[in-house]
């Protein structure tokens, strides 16, 4: 038997070789870099493709701690640019944030920081007690879509404020501090590895990629343009499906955390602004009920507000919007009411 796995020992060596390359355990799992680079003060240039939540902690961690103006929310509210924003400020938004990813990240960056405003992209999933429950899923379509390493800080978040997570939460946060170790000898993992691209960051910029600042807002590469309609409504029933399965009525265990977090920023005399960025007229009305049901949640707290799902009041679809529910940068600095940036003067 020693002989059989003695036999076995060289191969296993080289998959945790390999693996431990682009591990978290030896700083060069492609968040790092990243993280790396915009703290080093240089843009990042390339596909947003990597683990957004832990790259978020990271940054907290790392971060000067003069941040005081934080926003934090969804891919809706990356392209808002840090020139829109007072103080000292820092965009720590995530694709797809989640009310797990909202309380994680306050946790992380409140820690040795005097956060005085925080802006919220608050979206209308984050009331959907099945999406909570489905943010937890191992496979997600693509990385960034990863949410567990969030799951230890919402613990911490709810346990704070009195409330009692669930069991599928307390799995996560075991999952995510297991989760590099057993990356090491995972062979679907070292596979990956040897087929994908060089983690190592882009150096130039190009119109088609994405672009990072080191205050964390983002730009789309110039190549997005506006989908069809039948492309806007597609994405809208694959949303009815999955993202609002089930989602006819507001989860009063999220809506009571969504309350509690806020009032405890504000007891703290931290300003809270939520942010109901507009959603494609296609997409908007295909969705129907779902929507004007969140925004009319997110008012009843009486927090600042900007913005409204409702796209009414928007120039046409193909001037205002990227999809289905992002807007183009320009006229996302339009809603939150900042003046435009220099190029778009041009």
């Amino acid at each position: 038997m020693l002989k059989l796995i003695l036999s076995f020992a060289p191969a296993l060596a080289l998959i945790i070789s390999v693996n431990a390359h682009k591990s978290s355990l030896f700083g060069t799992a492609k968040y790092q870099l990243v993280a790396g680079q915009l703290l080093a003060g240089r843009e990042y240039y390339g596909d947003i493709d990597f683990d957004e939540r832990a790259f978020q902690k990271l940054m907290a961690e790392r971060l000067p701690r003069n941040t005081t103006t934080l926003v934090v929310g969804s891919s809706r509210t990356m392209q808002l640019p840090h020139t829109c924003l007072e103080g000292t400020p820092y965009n720590a938004s995530v694709s797809g944030a989640m009310l797990s990813d909202v309380a994680a990240i306050l946790e992380q960056f409140r820690r040795g920081r005097d956060i005085r405003h925080v802006i919220l992209s608050a979206e209308p999933w984050m009331l959907s007690a099945h999406e909570q429950s489905a943010a937890w899923n191992a496979a997600p379509l693509v990385p960034n879509l990863i949410r567990i390493q969030a799951a230890p800080d919402w613990i911490r978040a709810q346990l704070r404020l009195g409330l009692v997570p669930h069991t599928e939460d307390l799995v996560a946060a075991a999952r995510a501090t297991l989760e590099p170790l057993r990356a090491l000898i995972d062979p679907s993992a070292f596979q990956t590895m040897l087929h994908s691209a060089s983690a190592k960051p882009l150096a130039y910029f190009s119109p088609d990629t994405f672009r990072k600042l080191p205050e964390g807002d983002l730009s789309y590469p110039r190549s997005f343009h506006i989908a069809t309609e039948a492309a806007v409504r597609a994405i809208a029933d694959e949303h009815l499906a999955k993202t609002y399965a089930g989602f006819d009525k507001i989860d009063p265990f999220l809506a009571n955390a969504f309350e509690a977090l806020t009032k405890d920023l504000t007891a703290n005399g931290t300003k809270v602004t939520l942010v109901l960025a507009p959603f494609h007229p296609v997409y908007y009305e295909r969705v129907g009920a779902i929507l004007p049901m969140a925004e009319a949640y997110y008012r009843s707290l009486r927090l600042e507000t900007i913005g409204t799902y409702n796209p009414a009041g928007l120039p046409s679809a193909s001037d205002a919007f990227l999809d289905a529910v992002h807007l183009r940068k320009e006229s996302m600095i339009g809603v939150f009411g900042c003046p435009p940036e220099p190029y778009m003067l041009e």
